[in-house]
């Protein structure tokens, strides 16, 4: 959030410190490399890319989908084994915060995908 903030606010110096210093945890010593010298919408691309790989399966992704205003396609097949394409377009209405995975469990039946 540092990083992202600091590279949106034109501040390279303080974003790029702060991805280093993430990436100098996530890496062994010998496999460190610091990031390239970027700046601008490089800057921010390289980031947000470096978020998404260090919080991946945190559940981090869909909030970030909806702040970002990204668009979502989804192919969904039903039980007789049709797909069907939705897409969430970008800014739409129709982001909800998602449905917790406790409440899917203690529910069983509950549709995600309700007819």
């Amino acid at each position: 959030n540092l990083a992202e903030g600091a590279a949106l606010s034109n501040d390279p110096v303080t974003a790029r410190a702060a991805i280093n210093t993430l990436r100098e945890h996530r890496f062994t010593p010998e496999t460190y490399t610091p990031m390239p010298e970027l700046t601008g919408q490089d800057l921010v691309d390289y980031i947000r890319q470096e978020r998404r790989l260090e919080l991946c399966y945190e559940g981090f992704r869909w909030f970030d989908i909806k702040r970002l205003g990204l668009s979502v396609t989804h192919v969904y097949i039903d039980s007789e084994g049709v797909e069907r394409e939705y897409t969430l377009e970008s800014h739409s209405p129709l982001y909800a915060l998602p449905i917790p995975y406790d409440a899917i469990e203690r529910n069983y039946r509950l549709e995600q995908n309700p007819r």
